[in-house]
């Protein structure tokens, strides 16, 4: 990975996904409240629809920002260049992941109830996958905080205020799930884990092409020398 991505970089994609999931829970949380607030009327409001996608199609973007800034990273017309080709993995991550939930509908096609199984399959090992990461961006963030001159603070305190409201989030819609009639609710957790893959994806793509550009100018050794 030492040609496309550093350590650093590896720790900015998880920053990406974990801190585009926090700020997806918190916009999509008002979302639902005013959909419950409004939800005696028949139909939903035009207006409450723009609001939705605003903030699905909004944090997905915020949080790589975000996530970029915080790691003390300038945005240049180079990084925008990469967040491109942070598109590009966009769709092919969706691709792929479209092709894992039709293999686990298929493998889960003798239980006998009806239902989204495969893509259930797959929510759960995203979360599995955020859980792993989000430990391992916490842990580092606390070692950050213990020293006497903490190296990213804002960064550190995006990474636990966005576990913690991911964390809050998911119990909150796993609880009004269980009210009858309201099982449908569980997919604000699928489309919060669909802006995470959004926002890894766009802070890999500057990630890789800015460590691509420096690494061409880095200077070689002349191939005439002798390393021994």
């Amino acid at each position: 990975m030492n040609n496309y991505l550093d350590r650093d970089d590896l720790l900015l994609i998880g920053d990406g996904a974990l801190i585009t999931c926090g700020v997806s829970a918190m916009a999509m949380a008002v979302v639902l409240l005013l959909s419950e607030v409004l939800s005696a009327q028949s139909e939903v409001p035009v207006w409450l629809q723009t609001v939705s996608s605003t903030a699905f199609f909004g944090s997905a973007l915020a949080g790589p920002v975000l996530a970029w800034l915080a790691s003390k990273r300038k945005i240049t017309a180079l990084v925008v260049l990469g967040a491109v080709l942070g598109g590009v993995l966009i769709v092919v991550s969706f691709a792929i992941l479209a092709a894992l939930t039709g293999v686990f509908q298929l493998a889960l096609r003798g239980i006998k109830t009806e239902g989204p199984w495969g893509l259930a399959a797959l929510s759960v090992l995203a979360l599995a996958g955020l859980a792993f990461v989000a430990v391992r961006l916490i842990r580092d963030a606390l070692a950050d905080r213990r020293k006497p001159q903490p190296e990213h603070p804002t960064l550190d305190v995006l990474r636990i205020a966005s576990a913690a409201i991911v964390v809050v989030y998911i119990a909150a819609i796993v609880l009004v799930a269980f009210i009858p009639g309201r099982a449908e609710v569980i997919e604000a957790i699928t489309f919060m884990l669909i802006s995470a893959v959004s926002g890894a994806c766009l802070v890999a793509g500057p990630a890789m092409l800015t460590h691509a550009i420096k690494n061409r100018q880095q200077p070689t050794l002349d191939a005439g020398v002798n390393p021994t």
